[in-house]
């Protein structure tokens, strides 16, 4: 029975999980508030970047991104400020900026979110993000999980705590509790199930050995 009793307890450790090195924090109520209103704060930060697409104008239209004062230089109207105003709204006073130098002119302006995807996946780094993107979208940006990487649980980060937020992989970033600044960030499968096969053979050697000293000390 001894020797079954430390069979038992080898089996159990080598089955222990791991956490990811990074340090987590748990979510305080204030931060569940933030992440839930945080679908609602849809404004540009420093960092972020104006998708511009002018019909006929392919010299006026690109990617421009916010500068550190929250300023944007657009073609022919220069620079302005944009932190804090809805795609509607800033949309609106192109739109109106441009007529006077194009007739009828159709605008598209799309606010591309600064978002870092961290952990187990193939390409961590930050990426510039379509809100329209879903949020398995995002993480395939990054090349998805590695073979050590979770493909079921996905964590949001900010300011380096962890936030309580819905992240089913099928919802559109717009709709989600991410914004500018935030991190995805993909943990690590533990132990056990990236190295079943090594569990497997270790168990059967370890009861192995202690049905063998069981089947001696009977004998004996």
């Amino acid at each position: 029975m001894r020797f079954t009793f430390i069979a038992f307890v080898l089996v159990t450790a080598s089955i222990g999980g791991s956490e990811p090195a990074q340090a987590r924090q748990a979510a305080s109520p204030t931060d569940q508030r933030r992440a839930t209103s945080a679908a609602e704060q849809n404004h540009l930060e420093p960092g972020d970047v104006i998708r511009l697409r002018i019909w006929r104008e392919e010299n006026m239209s690109g990617e421009f991104t916010v500068d550190a004062d929250g300023m944007v230089v657009f073609p022919r109207l220069g620079a302005r400020s944009v932190t804090g105003k809805a795609p509607g709204d800033l949309k609106n006073e192109l739109v109106q900026e441009y007529s006077r130098q194009l007739r009828t002119p159709s605008v598209e302006v799309t606010f591309l979110r600064r978002i870092a995807v961290g952990g187990a996946v193939q390409r961590p780094a930050v990426y510039h993000i379509d809100p329209t993107m879903t949020v398995r979208d995002v993480v395939l940006e990054a090349g998805g999980p590695t073979p050590a990487g979770r493909s079921d649980v996905i964590e949001l980060i900010r300011d380096g705590t962890l936030i309580q937020a819905n992240l089913r992989q099928d919802l559109p970033i717009v709709e989600s509790a991410i914004r500018s600044g935030d991190q995805l960030y993909i943990p690590e499968r533990k132990w056990v199930s990236r190295n079943i096969a090594a569990v497997v053979g270790i168990a059967g050697a370890v009861l192995s050995f202690a049905a063998t000293m069981i089947i001696l000390a009977a004998s004996n």
